[in-house]
């Protein structure tokens, strides 16, 4: 049977069906059962939500679009990538094997907590579960990859919504206040921090989670609340148009306006025939689009933002300009 099968052309594309009957559009909300909190998908009818229909449609494309595109990182002998994290539950780090699969590249988007104007992002494909080092290996289609993104998006969010042009400087650099690390350690403790205080309720919420999301015996853990309340208020000191926001729970409100900026970037290159992944933020196209998936990120930003400009970020260099 092994040697008939060798002989044969068959590949995974033809021996898999596409995604027969799963919904693509989720609302999900947090219950407790049996006195743990678990994650539990909601029914709804379409007419719930006037968007669900085309967002549905929408979605369907592209993942018949990723279907039928050949995504992989071509210097990996193995199609699994083991991805190491921190289970905070556990305490410990633990291994996360993943698959890069063509069952493996299926996308939904996810509404949070029983609201549609909550959440909204896409969620699925391998390349979300893998380090942005291996993200740069990505060829699609035998061609390798750009990836783009937009530079403290949250914190630009929130600028634009209040009517005020978004500061071009990057946010999380503040005043060196831990001397026993860089300042380069500095801002992406920084940056982990007041992104913890923009989705936590409220600001010892937020302190506590960045410590609990810290590796055990890590220099990070050691920070108690008072030093990480030093950063925040050099972080409110900067940006004092947007402090009120901190452990404020806005998180989610914002993850519903970047998964509608991500939509727009996914349908024009889906329109195109063009396929595109997505990591919530940022982006990854074949080098030759580069230019074109900058073009179209500005443009939906400013469409979202009232004119607004963010700074872009590129890993990468592209064929096109």
């Amino acid at each position: 049977l092994q040697s008939i099968f060798k002989k044969t052309s068959l590949s995974l594309f033809d021996m898999t069906e596409e995604y027969p009957n799963k919904e693509v559009i989720v609302l999900n909300k947090k219950e407790y059962q049996d006195d743990k909190e678990k994650t539990v998908n909601i029914d709804y009818e379409d007419t719930d939500y006037e968007p669900i229909v085309s967002m549905r449609r929408q979605l369907q494309d592209y993942n018949a679009l990723l279907w039928r595109t050949f995504i992989d990182i071509p210097t990996r002998q193995h199609p699994v990538i083991e991805q190491p994290y921190w289970d905070k539950k556990a305490g410990k780090e633990k291994i996360r094997r993943v698959k890069l699969t063509q069952d493996n590249k299926f996308v939904r988007r996810v509404f949070y907590r029983g609201d549609w104007n909550l959440g909204g992002r896409f969620h699925g494909g391998w390349w979300q579960n893998i380090n942005s080092d291996l993200r740069k290996q990505i060829y699609i289609n035998d061609r390798s990859t750009v990836e783009q993104d937009y530079s403290g998006l949250h914190v630009n969010l929130l600028y634009g919504l209040k009517g005020i042009q978004p500061p071009l400087e990057d946010h999380y650099v503040v005043e060196h206040l831990l001397l026993d690390f860089t300042a380069q350690e500095q801002r992406k403790i920084v940056k982990e921090l007041v992104l913890m205080a923009i989705n936590a309720k409220t600001i010892k919420k937020a302190y506590q989670s960045f410590v609990n999301e810290q590796p055990k015996d890590s220099r990070q853990k050691k920070l108690n609340h008072k030093t990480l309340e030093l950063l925040l208020e050099a972080f409110k000191k900067k940006h004092p148009d947007i402090q009120e926001a901190l452990g404020s729970d806005k998180g989610v409100e914002l993850m519903h306006l970047d998964g509608r900026i991500t939509a727009k970037v996914i349908t024009h290159f889906t329109n195109k025939n063009i396929p595109i992944l997505s990591i919530h933020d940022s982006y990854i196209t074949q080098n030759q689009y580069t230019g074109e998936l900058r073009k179209v990120m500005n443009k939906v930003v400013a469409e979202e933002l009232n004119g607004f400009k963010i700074n872009i970020k590129q890993e990468g260099e592209g064929s096109d300009k």
